[in-house]
C-alpha cells in the first residue's frame, strides 16, 4: 500500500489589517496577528492550518503557538498521514494548554488527509448542511458610527447583526438604540459586552435592550459568574450566550447546571480544534443547548475550518458568528464565497476546500521542518 509521509511542518507570523479599527469592551486593533501553519506531504500535498490565539481569555500567545509548532513537528513529520487521529490524540494529550496552537496544527493534518482522499473536511466528520447564515459585528464605537455601519452592512445584504458593547451602560443603551432605529424592526440584534458589566449593569442594561427586540447577549459579565447568569436570565428576559465562560467540558458542566445560559459560542481556536469542539457540542446537545459558532480574528483559513465544523454540529442556532475574514481588507486565500442573507456555503472542494494565494511581505516561514523547502503561496 502507498504510504503518503509528511515530510515538513512550517510555521508563517503574519499580520492582517482590519478594514475599520475593531474594537470591544476589552480593546481595540487595527491589526490582527495569527499564525499560519503548514504541513508538507512527500507527494506534493499540503495541508494549512491557522492560528489566532485569545490571549485575553486563554494567555496562549505567537510564540507560544511556534514553540508548540516546533515541539510538533519533531513527533509528526516521517509519519504517514493516514496516522492523523493517533497523532492528534498524542499532540492534545501533552499540549492541551495551547488551543489556538493545537486548532492549527489539527486543521493542517485534517487538510492534507483529506485533500488526498480527495474528499472536503466536512465530508469525514459527517456533513449534514451545505450552508450556514452569518451575523456581522459592528466594532465598538459612538452610537452615530455603529448606526451608519449597520446600515451599510444591512445594505450589503446582511440579516443579522451583532454589536459591541459593554464599556459603558447608558451610552451602550444610546448605542443598540441608535442601531435599532436605524434599521427597523425586522433586522435581528445580537450584543456582545465581552465581560464588560458587573452584575447591576447589565441587569441595567439589559432590562432597556429587551425594549429593544434584543435576540442575545454575550458575555455580559467576567468569568465564573454562574448564579448572577442564571438571575439575569431570569429578571431580563434576555437569552445568555457564553463565550468566554466555557473553554472546557467541566466548564460547560457547571455552567448548564447551574442553568447559566440558553446558548454556548464555540470558537475552534479557544477550544483547541474540531475534535474537541464536537465533544463540547454533544455535551451541549445533551443539555438542550444550542450552538453558535464564532471566530476570533482568524483569515480565509481558519473560517473554513470553522464552517466545516459547522456541516457537522445538529445543533447549530439559527446564525453562527464567522465573520472575521469579512472584516479584513488583507487575506490569505481567495475570499469564501458569501450570499444575501448573509449565506456562508460549507466548502465542497477536497480538504479545506480553500487556495492560498497570499503573495505578501512576512509570508516566510519563522520554523522551518525538516527539509527546509517550504511551499511559497502564489
Amino acid at each position: 500500500m502507498l504510504v503518503t509521509k509528511i515530510t515538513d511542518v512550517f510555521a508563517y507570523r503574519i499580520k492582517l489589517r482590519y478594514a475599520r479599527r475593531f474594537a470591544t469592551s476589552q480593546a481595540s486593533t487595527q491589526v490582527a496577528e495569527n499564525i499560519v501553519i503548514a504541513v508538507v506531504c512527500d507527494d506534493g500535498t499540503v495541508g494549512w492550518g491557522e492560528a489566532s490565539p485569545f490571549t485575553r481569555v486563554t494567555g496562549e500567545t505567537l510564540s507560544d503557538v511556534e514553540l508548540l509548532v516546533r515541539d510538533v513537528t519533531k513527533e509528526i513529520v516521517e509519519n504517514d498521514i493516514e496516522r492523523w487521529g493517533l497523532l492528534l490524540r498524542n499532540i492534545v494529550a501533552k499540549y492541551r494548554v495551547s488551543p489556538a496552537a493545537l486548532f492549527a496544527v489539527e486543521t493542517a493534518l485534517l487538510d492534507a488527509f483529506s485533500r488526498s482522499k480527495s474528499v472536503p473536511i466536512s465530508t469525514l466528520l459527517g456533513r449534514c448542511r451545505d450552508s450556514v447564515t452569518t451575523d456581522i459585528t459592528v466594532s465598538l464605537d459612538s452610537p452615530e458610527n455603529m448606526a451608519r455601519l449597520a446600515q451599510e452592512y444591512i445594505a450589503r445584504g446582511f440579516s443579522v447583526l451583532k454589536l459591541k458593547v459593554g464599556k459603558d451602560p447608558e451610552k451602550d443603551i444610546e448605542r443598540v438604540k441608535a442601531v435599532r432605529e436605524a434599521v427597523g424592526r425586522d433586522v435581528r440584534i445580537t450584543v456582545d459586552a465581552n465581560c464588560g458589566w458587573s452584575f447591576r449593569e447589565a441587569l441595567y442594561v439589559l432590562r432597556h435592550l429587551h425594549r429593544l427586540d434584543v435576540e442575545l447577549c454575550e458575555q455580559p459579565l467576567i468569568i465564573g459568574r454562574p448564579e448572577e447568569l442564571r438571575t439575569l436570565r431570569r429578571l431580563t428576559g434576555i437569552p445568555i450566550m457564553l463565550d468566554e465562560d466555557i473553554q472546557t467540558l467541566r466548564d460547560l458542566i457547571r455552567f448548564a447546571e447551574a442553568d447559566a445560559l440558553d446558548v454556548l459560542n464555540i470558537k475552534l481556536c479557544r477550544v483547541g480544534g474540531v475534535l474537541y469542539a464536537l465533544a463540547l457540542a454533544k455535551l451541549a446537545e445533551e443539555y438542550d443547548i444550542p450552538v453558535l459558532v464564532g471566530c476570533t480574528g482568524e483569515s480565509e483559513i481558519g473560517i473554513a475550518a470553522s464552517l466545516h465544523f459547522c456541516a457537522t454540529v445538529p445543533n447549530l442556532y439559527t446564525h453562527v458568528d464567522l465573520d472575521s475574514d469579512l472584516l479584513l481588507s488583507e487575506h490569505t486565500a481567495k475570499p469564501l464565497p458569501i450570499k444575501p442573507p448573509g449565506t456562508r456555503s460549507i466548502p465542497s472542494e477536497p480538504g479545506l476546500g480553500v487556495s492560498v494565494v497570499m503573495g505578501r511581505r512576512g509570508f516566510e516561514p519563522r520554523i522551518t521542518g525538516a527539509q527546509g523547502r517550504h511551499p511559497r503561496p502564489s
